[in-house]
């Protein structure tokens, strides 16, 4: 049959499947099951708090907004301040 060795056959796909089932379930018994639980939160909430009380982070963020007000186009900057008045 042409072209069959470029096929895989049934029976060795499903033993390849069964052997990648296998191996899954074997890395899920020796992750620690508090592991599972915290990769299962999305990673915003895995960090809250992190930088609760931190002053070099308040520094930085204080930084970070300053360097984002400069970079804003001047229109926006104006029509910002005008608005606050």
């Amino acid at each position: 049959m042409p072209g069959s060795t470029d096929v895989a056959s049934n029976d060795d796909l499903e033993n390849r499947v069964r052997r990648l089932e296998m191996t899954v379930q074997s890395l899920l018994q020796t992750q620690p099951r508090n592991q599972q639980t915290a990769d299962a939160l999305p990673w915003w909430e895995r960090i809250a708090g992190t930088f609760h009380g931190d002053e070099e982070y308040r520094q930085a963020m204080s930084i970070a907004a300053s360097i984002r007000r400069d970079q804003k186009p001047e229109d926006e900057n104006n029509s910002r301040s005008r608005n606050t008045r």
